[in-house]
């Protein structure tokens, strides 16, 4: 007995269906589900592995500049002779064949600390203040208390081999830390107090090992990390209900032409036009998935973007961002710098579409981290370049960025390959110039703040990218730098975001009537009054 509307069957005595009848469709569903969460994972896997490297890279750069900052102290304290009262120091016993070791003063008695003993004391105090670790040690010691741990003993072992730098990532005291241990060569300086032990010049006499306490590097990127997580778990519950839903119209429509088979089976006409009407529904659901996860990503990169201008004293601030598609290559963003600077960024990612959007994004990630521990634009700049060239797989960034002291009204910059104006309040024009060919091109690169200019009440800091300045008409004109320029020289005294606001309808009155091929990206920065 049959049912109306329910799902046909398939037996023994149908061989003719049976024969053309697909593989059962929950199977294709699982197996398609298992696909994507495959997907999803390695690419949580991918993007969190990304981030550990990028905190140990950090954690190695602060461990090494605090060895050279010991080694510095440590040779400035050799090159002098430095006294300290009798009773917060013990005379140094090493030192009780030197001349002067200890000498008269009107305040008591004063005794001459060496190297290592100003060193260890240093090392002490910092112990009690921070979870910073430096020791220095070597494999033979002259006092029992600067033997070498385990690990430092591998490492000073490594250096008689040659090596030059050992680090790793350690736990002490249930704690984890970058430690990074170099070697301490015999400087004449130091024969003072080591001669005995039979050193000379340019002998490896033991090494400084510095700890950098990972868990304040870790806090930085975890914020990062959970936006990841969240956008990785929100994208895989999105395809799965795509799949879903996939599935469902397919067994809809499957049901729809199997039926159709066999009441039409007289009808070829009538059988095209049922095939021809599912083909379109295919390629309509297809454009229709395909243009929601695009305005998906369109809205978790607009989240990437600054969700509004800094407010600084002295300074009046406005960006725009016009995209030519849901997704974009171009991007600003505002960042605090270490030393308390504001860094504006204006960058344009070559390409369109997802590629373009996603290095766009990982470009946005890296700038706040760098800028967390960088001091300079250039320095930045130079490390995300780096980065960029590692990731990038033929594609490469422009990037414009203006340091702007906040307190001094001095600003500097640093690009690669992308320029920027500064504008007078009497319509001169200074052109920023690029120092360097676009980043991801070339992998070591140096890149130089420009020397500081000092502001002015009313001028213009100006960064837009190309998508601007190449406009076409419906004449195949082209805008030009030239004509912006003279836009914003006629409306200099306005503030910054009529500036930009102006400058969004200049370009879409130029361009009427023409489709937009590039995205368009702004941002204005107006000096208002001097300090």
């Amino acid at each position: 007995m049959s049912r109306t509307g329910s799902e046909p069957e398939f037996n023994d005595n149908n061989q003719s269906c049976c024969a053309r009848s697909p593989p059962p469709l929950h199977v294709h569903f699982w197996r398609t589900a298992v696909t994507w969460t495959g997907l999803i994972v390695v690419s949580i896997a991918w993007n969190v592995s990304r981030q550990n490297r990028g905190v140990i890279d950090i954690a190695r750069v602060h461990a090494a500049t605090a060895f050279e900052k010991d080694l510095s102290y440590r040779r400035w304290v050799a090159s002098h002779n430095v006294y300290v009262r009798v009773g917060g120091v013990t005379p140094n016993p090493y030192l009780k064949g030197l001349p002067k070791r200890d000498i008269e003063s009107q305040d008591g008695m004063l005794t001459l600390v060496n190297p290592a003993t100003m060193c260890r004391e240093v090392y002490e105090l910092e112990r009690k203040t921070s979870q910073l670790r430096s020791h220095i040690t070597s494999l033979r010691p002259i006092r029992r208390n600067n033997a070498p741990d385990g690990w430092e003993e591998k490492a000073l072992k490594a250096f008689e081999r040659g090596e030059q730098e050992v680090s790793s990532i350690e736990y002490m005291d249930g704690i984890e830390y970058m430690r990074l241990m170099r070697p301490v060569v015999t400087e004449q300086s130091c024969l003072r107090c080591h001669q005995e032990q039979g050193y000379t010049v340019g002998d490896i006499r033991g090494g400084i090992s510095v700890a950098v306490p990972m868990e304040p590097l870790r806090a930085v990127t975890s914020a990062q990390t959970r936006t990841i997580l969240a956008a990785h778990v929100f994208l895989w519950l999105f395809g799965l209900v795509g799949i879903s839903a996939a599935k469902l119209m397919l067994r809809r429509q499957m049901r729809g032409r199997l039926m159709a088979e066999r009441v039409l089976q007289q009808s070829e006409s009538r059988l095209q036009m049922l095939a021809e009407h599912n083909a379109r529904l295919n390629a309509e659901h297809s454009l229709l998935v395909t243009r929601e996860k695009l305005i998906l990503a369109a809205t978790l990169q607009k989240r990437l973007l600054p969700q509004r201008t800094p407010v600084l004293p002295g300074y009046d601030v406005a960006a725009i961002l016009r995209p030519c598609d849901e997704t974009a290559g171009d991007f600003y963003d505002f960042l605090n710098m270490k030393d308390g600077s504001l860094a504006v960024v204006v960058g344009d990612v070559c390409g369109h579409g997802i590629d373009a959007a996603l290095l766009m994004s990982t470009t946005i990630g890296h700038l706040r981290v760098l800028a967390t521990y960088c001091g300079s634009a250039g320095e930045m700049v130079s490390r995300l370049n780096q980065l960029i060239t590692q990731e990038a797989e033929g594609r490469f960034v422009t990037l414009f960025v203006a340091q702007l002291d906040t307190n001094s009204k001095l600003m500097s910059y640093a690009s690669a390959g992308h320029r920027g104006y500064l504008i007078k309040p009497n319509g001169l024009v200074k052109t920023l110039d690029a120092h360097c060919p676009p980043l991801g091109i070339l992998p070591e690169l140096e890149i130089r703040n420009a020397p500081h200019m000092a502001l002015e009440p009313g001028e213009i800091i100006l960064m837009y990218t190309d998508g601007l300045s190449e406009s076409l008409n419906a004449d195949d004109e082209i805008c030009g730098n030239r004509r912006i320029l003279d836009w914003i020289q006629a409306h200099n005294s306005y503030k910054a975001e009529p500036i930009v606001e102006m400058l969004d309808n200049k370009i879409r009155h130029f361009t009427s009537g023409v489709e937009q091929e590039d995205d368009r990206t702004a941002v204005v920065v107006k000096v208002t009054e001097a300090l």
